[in-house]
């Protein structure tokens, strides 16, 4: 405002009714900018309550029944909401576009599950340089970002970002939960940090902050966790290695999506080998850190937690013993009917592939990215493996730019070892 901002004419106020010993008022303020230090300058001055610009009349009464009503059950939702109640006020957020920076498929379905109904549009890239470029084409109300990415990580990323767009909030994903990763990604610009497996409750309650002016209640304890134990039986009673309840706590119980998880953690991660030289190996044992503990595969987790702190070779046979049971008692319970079949295999690798990856060189060669697209358009209908969508990314980037050379020696260099590779 001209003459006197907001935050400033509030300090006056509580110091004008301090000297006069009468109770200041409560303040809600409203503002188009959404940065944390603006946030933190408005509750040194005793501002506590947000809401943004341009006002949601939702968001407005929920506010309003909070400062008149005070904790009336019946018109005002308790902040210590179950999930499901937070899901259905995302309701709220239908026509937000948010962008989901993630390269692993089986975490791009658990963040898609989590928010599947409550409207919001998702858009998906696998690292953090198509990261950067998708938030410099489109406008989005805000960026969750993965941290360990290829090609360009999170922090990477988010800094570039925040180089053209300082006000799109962008919130952390990570397995990783030490304090000085917390503190790392807020270095980064980043405006929240959700660790892996993601604790539903403060997803949702994120998002409605963020996008809807909803306070975070950071002092309030965790929902119960437990799933009804007639939930269970729907998958199978003979878990040992996995605690199903806990899996199904972590996707607010949808049994559907959690066949779905089981059914590709076995498809992505059987048969693996860690080389410890290797960074990429770094990335895998990160990822099945956090898609362990998504599961319920406690055990697994800590191993995979331990590898990452001490890059034990030792630490291997361990891993690989644990992972082969955890695996084999997925498959145990759960048939492998959605996922990927040795027919299908056989019909990738051997006829589709060969054919159109031969067509691709073709048109590659050629220059002729009026003959690339449609051929990487009809590859992505199939069941792909991350790494072939990964690839797949690479050569749509390199093509839009032009680059055909580029794309020909990423394809004939990845041809053999990535696309024959389909999820096994």
């Amino acid at each position: 405002m001209p003459g006197l901002d907001g935050i400033e004419a509030t300090r006056l106020i509580n110091l004008s009714c301090s000297k006069s010993a009468v109770l200041p008022p409560t303040v809600i303020m409203v503002s188009a900018f959404r940065q944390e230090s603006i946030v933190a300058l408005a509750q040194e001055v005793g501002i506590h309550k947000f809401i943004p610009k341009p006002v949601n009349p939702s968001v407005l009464h929920d506010l309003l029944c909070e400062v008149f009503v005070d904790d009336s059950p019946d018109l005002y939702l308790s902040r210590e909401s179950k999930p499901a109640s937070l899901k259905d006020e995302l309701m709220r957020l239908q026509k937000k576009v948010i962008l989901l920076a993630e390269d692993n498929i089986i975490n791009q379905d658990i963040i898609i599950g989590l928010l599947d109904g409550s409207g919001i549009t998702v858009d998906i890239v696998s690292n953090g340089r198509l990261a950067v470029k998708q938030c410099r084409e489109k406008d989005y109300d805000l960026i969750l970002m993965d941290l360990q990415m290829p090609v360009l990580d999170g922090y990477a990323a988010a800094k570039l970002i925040s180089e053209f767009d300082q006000e799109i909030p962008v919130i952390a994903l990570t397995a990783n939960a030490m304090a000085g990763d917390v503190e790392k990604t807020h270095l980064a610009g980043m405006n929240e940090h959700l660790n892996k497996p993601v604790d539903v409750e403060k997803l949702y309650a994120v998002l409605l902050h963020y996008l809807a002016g909803k306070p975070i209640n950071r002092k309030g304890k965790n929902r119960d966790e437990t799933i009804s134990e007639d939930v269970v039986p729907a998958l199978a009673a003979d878990f040992k290695l996995i605690d199903t309840q806990k899996g199904l706590s972590h996707l607010v119980g949808n049994v559907e999506l959690y066949k779905k998880i089981l059914q590709n953690f076995v498809v992505e991660f059987k048969g693996l080998e860690i080389d410890l030289q290797d960074q990429e190996s770094a990335r895998t044992i990160h990822t099945l850190k956090g898609l362990s503990g998504n599961i319920g595969a406690a055990v697994l987790q800590q191993t995979c937690r331990e590898l990452e702190e001490h890059w034990d070779a030792g630490l291997l046979p361990q891993l690989y013993e644990q992972l082969q049971c955890v695996i084999a008692e997925i498959e145990h319970n759960i048939p492998a009917e959605n996922s990927f079949d040795a027919d299908f295999d056989e019909k990738i690798e051997g006829t589709f592939f060969t054919e159109k990856i031969a067509d691709l060189k073709v048109a590659l060669a050629r220059r002729r990215s009026r003959e690339c697209v449609p051929l990487i358009e009809e590859i992505k209908q199939y069941q792909l493996s991350s790494v072939q969508k990964e690839l797949l990314l690479g050569l749509d980037e390199l093509i839009q730019a032009r680059d055909f050379k580029a794309a020909l020696t990423l394809l004939e260099g990845d041809d053999g070892e990535k696309t024959n590779n389909s999820g096994s």
